[in-house]
């Protein structure tokens, strides 16, 4: 693919210098010889946007959307955070015209991703496709919450949307376990809705990572109900899923209509449970041990001209 100037087009990555697992990609488009640009948030790139022309992005054979937008930091004072949000919102809206220029092949394109973050979705989509999802409940009623777990046995909480708490030392919202959650008081319950769900435990957790038409999986065990708190103890090990996961994966990746998805499953002794798919969800820290190929998979899809 060239560029008006009958140049080989450069491939385009939007993320930040904290993305180790864009190195990977890299280095893979490197190997073969095709050019590729980073533009990470901190650097601030030069904006110069016109009604009457195309987006930067036209000159790009593709784009990978990684992790672009701006983030606070723990050495922020509260008062700056107000000019944080709405230099963010400045950033965010100049993306969102970038996604409107229909040539550029965007992985993933903005607003199936966006679409995609939404948990809830995520859940009604698995299930249309297939998917096992464990009984779930959305509520901000903790009597709700309470009969849940009496139907179902022992459950877990989560945060309906990603979540951060950048100027404390929590930094993420994780799983925790619904009684720990049931400490708190109706008031604390009705401020906000969150995912009530079914616990899978004893259980075997499993990444799977689709690329187009790639697919590859690892699994750990991690006593706990989110293994990114044992992140550390965690023990990955190639996995091959069961087909008609695999072909789950790719029905949901096609229904929102993404070209890379990392899902989480939990494993009990009988069925694979669908816990959620991160659209631009991690994959070097199982993907550089076990040679799994999905950094060679993302190189390969951005640089070919068909997904």
């Amino acid at each position: 693919m060239s560029n008006a100037n009958g140049l080989a087009s450069p491939i385009l990555i939007l993320t930040n210098e904290r993305d180790f697992a864009a190195d990977t990609v890299i280095n893979c488009i490197n190997e073969r010889g095709v050019a590729v640009e980073r533009w990470n948030t901190e650097g601030r790139p030069n904006i110069q946007w016109r009604p009457d022309a195309c987006p930067v992005t036209a000159d790009y054979r593709s784009v990978w959307l990684r992790q672009f937008l701006p983030e606070p930091t723990v050495t922020q004072s509260v008062p700056l955070v107000d000019d944080f949000l709405v230099a963010r919102e400045q950033w965010r809206t100049w993306l969102a015209d970038l996604a409107e220029y229909e040539p550029t092949r965007w992985m993933n394109p903005l607003w199936p991703s966006r679409r995609a973050e939404n948990k809830l979705a995520q859940l009604r989509v698995a299930s249309r496709v297939g998917l096992a999802v464990p009984r779930t409940l959305v509520t901000n009623n903790r009597a709700d919450a309470l009969l849940l777990q009496s139907e179902v046995g022992s459950c877990i909480v989560k945060a309906v949307a990603s979540a951060y708490f950048p100027f404390s030392n929590s930094a993420f919202m994780f799983t925790t376990p619904l009684n720990d959650a049931l400490a708190l008081g109706d008031a604390d319950w009705a401020s906000q809705p969150v995912v009530v769900q079914q616990s899978i435990h004893p259980r075997t957790d499993v990444r799977i990572f689709i690329v187009g038409e790639f697919a590859a999986a690892a699994s750990t065990q991690v006593d706990g109900p989110d293994w990114r708190l044992g992140s550390k103890d965690a023990r990955w090990s190639p996995c091959t899923p069961p087909a008609p996961i695999i072909e789950g994966c790719r029905a949901y990746i096609n229904a929102f209509g993404l070209a890379y998805g990392a899902f989480d499953f939990a494993i009990d002794d009988r069925t694979w449970w669908f816990l959620e798919c991160n659209q631009a969800g991690e994959f070097a820290f199982a993907d550089r041990p076990l040679k799994l190929g999905v950094a060679d998979a993302i190189a390969n899809w951005l640089i070919g001209d068909s997904s």
